[in-house]
């Protein structure tokens, strides 16, 4: 299988890739004040991953613009490539109200 990360990484602007994915651990932050959750840490094993942060106040594509009460953007996307499998993760960071995050998904 074609190495499709490091293809990633070059296709997509630098100021959405998330720093914290190094080694064999991924850290995610909730950035909401009143989470009780503030992170969580991801154990990576024999796994290559690239990590997006999108959960900032620009426009990504005019196809993930804003629609009123919901937010379309994923917190995090997680692309992980393992031998000939890949997979996509997309992860919404939820704080005290996890009320919403079915169709927030299922819109982004």
């Amino acid at each position: 299988m074609i190495a499709v990360l490091p293809l990633l990484r070059e296709a997509i602007a630098p100021q959405f890739h998330y720093a914290e994915d190094k080694g064999n651990i991924i850290t995610l932050y909730e950035s909401q004040t009143q989470a009780e959750c503030k992170w969580v840490k991801l154990k990576k094993t024999h796994t290559q991953t690239f990590t997006l942060k999108l959960d900032k106040e620009i426009d990504i594509h005019p196809l993930l613009a804003p629609i009123k009460e919901l937010k379309i953007k994923s917190d995090y996307i997680i692309f992980c490539q393992q031998e000939n499998a890949f997979y996509t993760l997309l992860i919404e960071m939820k704080s005290n109200n996890s009320t919403g995050w079915l169709k927030q998904t299922q819109a982004g």
